[in-house]
Parts: C-alpha cells; sequence; structure tokens
C-alpha cells in the first residue's frame, strides 16, 4: 500500500505514528475556532485589501505565469496523491461491511490514519487561498462564487473534522477527484493549450454537489430517526455516528453550492451562447472550470473583453460585425 511506504515521512513531521492521531480541539494545529474564523477573516481582508491597492497603483504589473503553472500542478498531484491514499484506507472497509456502515460506524476510525488523511485534506484548503492571490495580482474580477467556496470549504473541513462525521470521506474523495482534473486544467490553460471539456468540468463539479448531499442527507435523516424515531429508524437500526450540527451545516453548505454553480452555469452556458476567440492560459480560480468565460457569457449586447489571468476572448453579439 503507498499509505505504508509513505508513513515514515508523515511520522517524522509528526513525531509519532499517524495511526494514532487524534484531531484535538484547541491542541492540534488550526483546530481552535477562533483561529478558523480569524484566518477567514483575514483572507478576506487580505484579498480585498490587495485588490483596492492593485487597483490604485496601475503602473504595477507582476509576471506569475511559472509560479501559477507550478502552484496548479502542485495542486492537481497533491489531490492526486491524497485521494489514493484515502481510497485505500476506505475501499477494503466499504467492500467488507458495505455501504452504510463505511458512512455511520465509528469503526471507520478505529485508527488515526483516516483521521490524519483528513486532518491534511484540511490543511491543504489554506494554501488552496494562494488562488486567490493569483486573480487579484494580475487585476482580475474577484468572483463572489469564487471567494466564498475558499472560504467556507476551509470552514466545513474544519467542522467536519471537529465533528467527527463519517460520511466526511465522500464529499472529499469527490472534491478531491475534481481538484486532480480541474488543477490539471488550469495548469494546462497556462501553458496555453486549448481545452474543449471546461463545460464538463463544470458539470462534474455540480454532480459532486448532488452526491455530497444525497449522502449527508441520508446519514443525517438515519442518525435523526434512530435518536428521536427509533420506531421509524431508515437504512438499519443503528446510529449515523457524528455531532448532528456539523451535518446540518455541511448539508446546507453544499446545498449553497450547488445553486451557487447552478446559477453559474446557466449564466455561462444557457442564457447566450458565445465562442471566445482566444485562450492563452489559465485563471488559477479554485472553484469552476469555466471561469475564465463568465464574462463573455453574460448576455450583453455589446462587445465584452474579458480578461483574466493571461486569458483575453474577445466576445460580439451575433447580430453584429465582430472587430
Amino acid at each position: 500500500m503507498l499509505y505504508e511506504s509513505i508513513a515514515p515521512i508523515f511520522s517524522f513531521f509528526l513525531g509519532y505514528p499517524p495511526d494514532t492521531f487524534l484531531f484535538k480541539v484547541d491542541v492540534t494545529p488550526l483546530s481552535n475556532v477562533y483561529t478558523v474564523v480569524l484566518t477567514t477573516v483575514l483572507y478576506l481582508s487580505v484579498i480585498f485589501g490587495t485588490q483596492k491597492w492593485m487597483s490604485e497603483n496601475p503602473g504595477i504589473k507582476y509576471n506569475l505565469k511559472s509560479l501559477l503553472i507550478a502552484h496548479n500542478f502542485f495542486l492537481s498531484a497533491a489531490s492526486g496523491l491524497l485521494l489514493v491514499l484515502i481510497l485505500e484506507n476506505i475501499l477494503p472497509k466499504l467492500l467488507s461491511n458495505g455501504l452504510v456502515y463505511s458512512v455511520c460506524d465509528n469503526a471507520m476510525l478505529a485508527d488515526g490514519r483516516l483521521e490524519f488523511l483528513y486532518y491534511l485534506n484540511y490543511l491543504l484548503k489554506y494554501y488552496e487561498f494562494v488562488d486567490t492571490i493569483f486573480i487579484v495580482l494580475h487585476r482580475k474580477p474577484l468572483d463572489f462564487l469564487h471567494y466564498f467556496h475558499h472560504s467556507m470549504t476551509m470552514l466545513l473541513c474544519y467542522t467536519q473534522l471537529r465533528g467527527t462525521t463519517i460520511v466526511q470521506w465522500v464529499p472529499i474523495t469527490i472534491n478531491l477527484f475534481v481538484h486532480v482534473v480541474m488543477y490539471y486544467y488550469y495548469a494546462q490553460t497556462a501553458l496555453g493549450a486549448r481545452i474543449w471539456w471546461k463545460k464538463y468540468l463544470t458539470t462534474l463539479q455540480i454532480t459532486q454537489f448532488v452526491i455530497d448531499i444525497v449522502f449527508c442527507v441520508g446519514c443525517t435523516l438515519k442518525g435523526i430517526t434512530y435518536r428521536h424515531f427509533p420506531q421509524w429508524a431508515i437504512f438499519g437500526n443503528s446510529d449515523c455516528a457524528g455531532d448532528i450540527n456539523a451535518a446540518y451545516f455541511g448539508t446546507l453548505l453544499l446545498s449553497s453550492y450547488l445553486l451557487l454553480f447552478l446559477q453559474f452555469f446557466s449564466k455561462t452556458y444557457t442564457k447566450r451562447a458565445c465562442t471566445p476567440k482566444k485562450e492563452e492560459e489559465g485563471d488559477g480560480e479554485g472553484n469552476s472550470a469555466t471561469e475564465t468565460e463568465e464574462q463573455a457569457c453574460k448576455g450583453k449586447d455589446s462587445k465584452d473583453t474579458t480578461e483574466k489571468l493571461g486569458t483575453s476572448s474577445t466576445v460580439t453579439d451575433p447580430k453584429k460585425k465582430e472587430v
């Protein structure tokens, strides 16, 4: 197993075997709720402050293409590695004990392996804030979908770790898979590749949230019925482990993601057909594969030129002559 091969590296940095890891509130680094909230406030303050400073200093420009490419390749590779490590620990238990057991039984966290890997995924969300730095330093539009998704996903991972929800491996693994593909896409577009499957990647992101919500709602209902209405318990006469408030928060937040991405999809692909004239590099934006075309697909009647992290698109009204 890959995990067994790299566990000594984890042990070196932890000072103890990762199999004994336990996420302890106020003890484990970044486990204090005030630290999490402060980090979110700091993130928002830095990006909006930097954006304002850049607008007031138009002569300052940065060429961060090489860093952008390295950043996206790193996130794609790191997401892939974490995905493999989690799946090789999840799949044997899933195949041996069934789906309900794998998303509800406390025995899934009997050792510290999975909890440690979930913690690494949580830490990775802090690094993903760098996505936004690339956007503001390139003077590109900063959309609500982007900074809301980035800041709240970090908080989501924190609440699920703290609430020890067993089902969290479902959204984590699907999200990691999406990020493998998505950051690879951004790296390739930053290199100048023309990618034809952007729309399908956005569809994959939407599918991700649908699956997440189905699992979270099912597990939440199982826990509620078993604890409060045992005569109507669903999916077997057993509890679904995890803090119920963490389950509520996760379900509501994932539902908001779904609505926002559906709105983005509708605005980008269905309200007005448009074709980008040229694409040179990706935008480093960590939420939607088609963010670079959003401005071009807002249904304007006049020409709208969009440039986002090196991506340049000129779109005209179909009834007017293209310039």
